[in-house]
């Protein structure tokens, strides 16, 4: 089903641009602006120039931040602070990191994946997308003919292709840095036809799951159907036809962190409507915050408003009967964020998505809400990998912001610029 190719990716050299670390970044869509500064003034070959590049007001058709990153690459490649492969690779990549105090291993490979469409089920998503970063996007790859950072997608493995991965641990790797979040990512290239072969084998009959990447992913369909109209030609072997992508096998490891929700412009809320659906309790933050962890399987969220920290814990799933589809699928209509976008945010406060903020640390969703910048924060606790493939698996699109992966796949260590065909 899945088809990968080995490529001859394009790499800072190292000699040249010194600290490999100054010239990395995250992936676009997580790079805050004062983000985006900090990156342009940490290394003039910082990646951000390429990725998320400046918008100036005299920005014109001809002249914008993608054409500035199609030169940008060009000139880089012909200085040569950015070289091409000789050889055909797949990147085994490994990121080390750890979370209260436990340490853990992410080990994939980069490689090119053929692009399906959706409806073949080769390829699979979980996350809605929106037309605008979609358009950003593309107009990035047609400007740069490049894939700047993989898309971050999972498989099932028996450990087969771990195996041949681990017997590279002993090997010297080609990049090897730490980021400031203090996650390692270690690169080693394999060219090694035969393990090459295994993998592509292996893969053939599997599924993959986007983790990150949607938008990336939907514009590459995009792009690659855009070029078969122009070419009148199609084999399914064009460059335009492949996308990067780091592959990790969905049962090593799966740290995905929640995203909360905040709400504005609340004139008041009436806790009697909430308790007909929830069984509601008044509690400490630390208890709140315990309690909610205790209760991943319970449809559990907890809630910060006017200074108090409330549990709220779903009587009956049944409830969503009647906001839902009933024929609707039920790995969907289950995930918590479903429960509290419909029935919570949308049917008991009738909040719009206009009035809602999207925040990944508890902390400081309490703090905006300390500050009267919002009103109310819903914790959440994270989905589970079962969700996730369920979800996958039964064509669902979750609401958007779901999921947090962690960590993110730096943009800046692998590049798939498109080779003259």
């Amino acid at each position: 089903m899945a088809k990968i190719y080995p490529f001859k990716a394009v790499l800072y050299d190292q000699k040249k641009i010194g600290d490999l670390k100054e010239v990395v970044a995250p992936p676009y869509d997580v790079i805050s602006p004062e983000g985006q500064d900090k990156y342009y003034h940490r290394s003039d070959y910082n990646v951000i120039r390429l990725i998320l590049g400046r918008i100036y007001p005299d920005d014109t058709a001809s002249s914008n931040r993608y054409t500035r990153a199609r030169t940008t690459l060009e000139e880089w490649m012909n200085a040569g602070i950015l070289k091409r492969d000789e050889r055909d690779t797949i990147y085994f990549y490994q990121q080390g990191y750890s979370i209260l105090g436990k340490s853990y291993l992410r080990r994939g490979f980069i490689t090119l994946v053929r692009l399906e469409d959706f409806k073949d089920e080769v390829i699979l998503p979980h996350e809605m997308t929106f037309a605008g970063a979609k358009q950003d996007r593309l107009n990035l790859l047609r400007a740069s003919r490049a894939n700047l950072s993989p898309i971050f997608a999972f498989y099932e493995d028996d450990n087969t292709i771990i195996e041949i991965m681990n017997g590279y641990l002993d090997k010297k790797p080609i990049i090897d840095i730490e980021d400031g979040d203090r996650v390692s990512h270690k690169l080693w290239a394999i060219t090694d036809v035969g393990h090459i072969g295994r993998v592509k084998e292996f893969l053939e009959n599997k599924t993959l799951f986007i983790a990150d990447g949607h938008h990336r992913y939907e514009t590459a369909l995009n792009f690659r159907n855009e070029m078969r109209k122009q070419s009148g030609r199609f084999n399914n072997e064009e460059n335009y036809n492949r996308v990067m992508a780091y592959l990790v096998d969905i049962n090593q490891v799966f740290t995905v962190f929640p995203t909360h929700r905040l709400i504005k412009d609340l004139k008041s809320i009436d806790m009697n409507r909430i308790e007909e659906f929830f069984t509601v309790r008044t509690l400490e933050k630390k208890d709140m915050l315990d309690q909610l962890e205790r209760k991943k399987t319970r449809h559990a969220f907890g809630m910060y408003y006017k200074g108090k920290y409330y549990l709220l814990v779903l009587k009956d799933i049944s409830a969503l009967d009647k906001l839902m589809n009933a024929g609707g699928p039920q790995e969907l209509k289950e995930l918590d964020v479903t429960i509290l976008h419909r029935l919570l945010i949308e049917h008991i406060l009738n909040v719009g998505e206009a009035k809602i903020a999207y925040l990944k640390g508890k902390d400081s969703s309490i703090a905006l809400v300390d500050k009267g910048e919002y009103d109310l924060a819903f914790f959440l606790n994270p989905i589970s990998k079962e969700e996730f493939k369920g979800v996958a698996r039964a064509r669902c699109l979750m609401p958007k912001k779901t999921t947090y992966f962690y960590p993110k796949v730096l943009s800046g260590l692998v590049i798939n610029k498109f080779e003259e065909e």
